[in-house]
C-alpha cells in the first residue's frame, strides 16, 4: 500500500488534484487499521477511526502510512 500511495505515478498525480479538495487543517485525512481478511468495513468505521487518529495520534487501532503498525498475530 505504501509503495502504491507514494511511488505509483498515476496515484501521485491523482493525489495532487485531491489536495485542492481536502481541508488538512483538521489533521490527517486518511486512516488505516488492520482488519481480519473478509471483514466488511463500513464508512462509519473509517470515519470513527479517523477521528480517533486525529484525537489520540497513531495507534494500532488507527494509523497512517507514515506511522504504520505491524499486523496483529
Amino acid at each position: 500500500m505504501h509503495r502504491f500511495a507514494y511511488r505509483d505515478e498515476l496515484h501521485r498525480e491523482g493525489m495532487k488534484t485531491l489536495r485542492g479538495w481536502v481541508d488538512r487543517t483538521q489533521g490527517p485525512t486518511m486512516v488505516m487499521w488492520w482488519a481480519t481478511k473478509g471483514t466488511r468495513v463500513a464508512l462509519e468505521d473509517g470515519w470513527n477511526r479517523l477521528h480517533q487518529l486525529r484525537k489520540d495520534g497513531p495507534s494500532v487501532e488507527a494509523f497512517t502510512l507514515q506511522n504504520r503498525f505491524p499486523p496483529p498475530d
